[in-house]
């Protein structure tokens, strides 16, 4: 049987709460569901719209946070669990099609894009303050034996296989709807130019040498799925047939 370690329920206490804190002006355009016999309510109802490569543990910490908060505080808390890709949990909210109390993208570069978005509509920044609970980095994964066989260590070993005919096939969630797509892109262009991300420049990124090492390795590619953590478990379920590596979270690779 596996055991849920206590910190599991406070995080989730601590992250829902603090993110009521940071996402106030989500709280005040979308207010949720409450009931109230007087000052303090006795029900609340949230809607969580998170990245889903936090699926297994929110899913698995939710209802003993729920029961916990009961117990201690005597309001029942009912948590709505909505996962999606990044980007697309971004678009659910500008067109409306969700309205979140809590919104938990997968990384906080997402945050400045929303805001973007949200005031070309509204004329005000919907996320005014917010604080990173979790960092989940991004590997490369695979099955052991094609990783010991051709001793791969990073994004320039996928490269050498691919420049010396090895066939193999790789694949990561796509950029245009998941952080961790776009963020593996960014780490293989890291990797080739030999720089961190945060020193990459746009010459860079223009030089022609770099684009034909990237767009080598994405030759290969052959699944983009829409989120990280659906796209994870696509591969554990399909296995070496179906793809020989990916990028993704390293939870993603733990939990499955």
């Amino acid at each position: 049987m596996r055991i849920v370690p206590r910190r599991g329920y406070l995080l989730l206490f601590t992250g829902i709460f603090i993110g009521i804190m940071i996402s106030y002006m989500i709280f005040i355009s979308y207010s949720p569901k409450t009931v109230s016999g007087g000052g303090i309510p006795k029900y609340i109802e949230i809607t969580f719209l998170y990245s889903s490569e936090k699926q297994g543990w929110l899913e698995e910490v939710t209802p003993i946070f729920e029961e916990k908060f009961y117990k201690s505080y005597g309001i029942e808390v009912k948590v709505n669990l909505l996962p999606a890709g990044t980007h697309e949990s971004i678009n659910l909210i500008i067109h409306g099609s969700v309205k979140p109390t809590i919104w938990s993208p997968a990384s906080s570069i997402w945050i400045p894009y929303l805001n973007y978005l949200w005031e070309k509509e509204h004329g005000y920044k919907i996320a005014s303050e917010w604080y990173p609970l979790v960092i989940s980095p991004i590997i490369i994964a695979g099955w052991r034996s094609i990783i010991v066989k051709y001793n791969i260590s990073g994004f320039k070993s996928l490269y050498y296989l691919a420049k010396n005919g090895v066939d193999f096939k790789w694949g990561h969630p796509d950029p245009q709807l998941s952080n961790g797509g776009t963020m593996t892109v960014l780490l293989e262009f890291s990797e080739i130019i030999g720089k961190p991300p945060d020193k990459i420049t746009i010459d860079d990124l223009n030089n022609e040498t770099i684009i034909e090492m990237v767009r080598l390795i994405e030759s290969k590619a052959v699944a983009y799925g829409k989120s990280t953590g659906f796209f994870g478990r696509w591969a554990v379920d399909n296995g070496p047939d179906a793809i020989s590596f990916f990028g993704v979270y390293e939870n993603i690779v733990i939990d499955n």
